[in-house]
């Protein structure tokens, strides 16, 4: 049953016996966003000042903002904006490869804009909806391919994987054969001319741990998954622990993410750089988000039995061990964000605000199941004090878009009511246990 559902409220409403409706606020991509039709292909083709494209771009491969999109290969983009500001006589203008230049170019500068180092970033939004709205007139037929394949190699290389002639997909359960990471600063310095920036080793992992996420969704969270059998779901959440475990172990020892972080502790080594200190806690959060959701989902389980039936013994001890690991990685997740040592400043705003609701909802739901359980006090504390994480977020990215306080606002209105419902539920199981007693 999920709990964003009008069943669902009507449960947490029996267990709280308050009024539910937590569909009001707009997290976990409820909002709908609609594209302005007003630009004129002329509008949607107009470029900023090369120069200012240039400057930005350039800081932002300099600042340690680049270190979280290693994606972005300079030597392509440098032709990419040759190709962008093409004369008109060299190339038709409605070209869908000079179109799809404009495009990246129009993203690249809205990203820059939208972490202030150049432009308004009232205008960040902008950009992206023109550069979305340019897709359309990019046939496929047209994409210049030769320019992805500059890319692919890289990608390749960096996340320790197959040569992309054999397929980057592999089949479900293929876990042997696959390399493990290994970065060579060689291939940075010959690609680029530029071995010295950090961020590309920065990559490796996360690119790792992106494939494992993607089977994960297809796995356990794919219209095709609504059908799968416990024990099924239960053998996916065991392959995908094993897999994310072994990444983990793969990380060097000062990085190495852990399920456990308690209040007041740090991850940070005073040693570490700042690329590695951005490296340190992404992986950590990437991390403990990762584990928090695939182990929630074994609560899925038990639907195939009818209302009161206990599951069989086997899958009972399963089921609490999965749960028990999701909730450690929940309360690890909001004792970081907590933590006021941790580096924020240097994290993009949408980098960290998702990752307190998300460990918020799973703490909520078991507090709503077991209200009376010895933890479930503690996790309420450890719920109500999260509410301060927006502020912690908002001041280390500063003065933030209208979006984006909006959001934070959304967020500690969100949190506040999961406290209150929490609450709720157990002052009502406190009181019909004292009835019964």
């Amino acid at each position: 049953m999920p709990i964003l559902s009008e069943k669902g409220y009507q449960w947490i409403q029996s267990r709280t016996g308050k009024a539910v409706d937590l569909g009001k606020f707009e997290l976990f991509g409820s909002k709908q966003t609609v594209l302005p039709t007003c630009y004129s292909f002329e509008e949607l083709c107009h470029l900023p000042d090369r120069a200012a494209v240039a400057g930005a771009v350039d800081a932002l491969f300099n600042l340690p903002a680049g270190l979280f999109y290693p994606i972005i290969d300079p030597v392509l983009f440098a032709e990419t904006m040759d190709l962008a500001y093409r004369g008109a006589d060299e190339q038709s203008s409605s070209s869908g490869i000079r179109v799809s230049a404009r495009a990246c170019v129009l993203v690249l500068y809205g990203l820059c804009s939208r972490l202030s180092l150049q432009g308004s970033r009232a205008q960040s939004s902008s950009y992206a909806d023109r550069a979305q709205l340019l897709l359309g007139y990019c046939p496929g037929k047209q994409c210049d391919y030769n320019a992805r394949s500059g890319v692919s190699p890289g990608v390749c290389i960096r996340r320790g994987t197959p040569d992309p002639q054999g397929g980057l997909v592999r089949p479900v359960g293929a876990r042997h054969g696959r390399r493990r990471v290994h970065i060579s600063p060689q291939f940075g310095a010959g690609r680029q001319g530029r071995g010295d920036r950090k961020y590309r080793s920065h990559f490796s992992a996360h690119i790792v741990l992106a494939f494992i996420k993607e089977k994960a969704n297809m796995l356990l969270f794919s219209p095709n998954a609504i059908q799968v059998p416990d024990k099924q779901i239960l053998m996916y959440i065991r392959e995908l622990d094993d897999e994310v475990e072994e990444w983990r172990q793969s990380i060097p020892v000062d990085l190495r993410p852990k399920l456990s972080i308690t209040a007041g502790s740090t991850i940070i080594s005073p040693h570490m750089d700042i690329g590695q200190r951005i490296r340190c806690r992404n992986l950590q959060l990437e991390y403990l988000h990762f584990i928090t959701t695939i182990h929630t989902a074994v609560r899925r389980c038990g639907s195939e039995y009818a209302e009161g039936m206990e599951l069989p013994e086997d899958l009972h001890a399963v089921f609490h061990s999965s749960l028990d690991i999701a909730l450690e990685a929940s309360r690890s997740t909001l004792s970081l964000l907590k933590s006021n040592d941790q580096g924020l400043a240097e994290e993009p705003f949408w980098r960290i605000a998702f990752y307190p609701p998300v460990a918020a909802m799973s703490l909520f739901v078991n507090i709503i199941i077991h209200p009376l359980a010895p933890l479930a006090q503690k996790d309420l504390e450890l719920l109500a004090s999260s509410v301060g994480i927006s502020q912690t977020v908002s001041s280390g990215v500063g003065k933030g878009t209208e979006e984006e306080m909006g959001y934070l606002q959304a967020m500690n209105e969100f949190i506040m009511e999961l406290v209150r419902l929490a609450n709720c539920a157990m002052w009502k199981a406190r009181n019909e246990a004292g009835a019964s007693g």
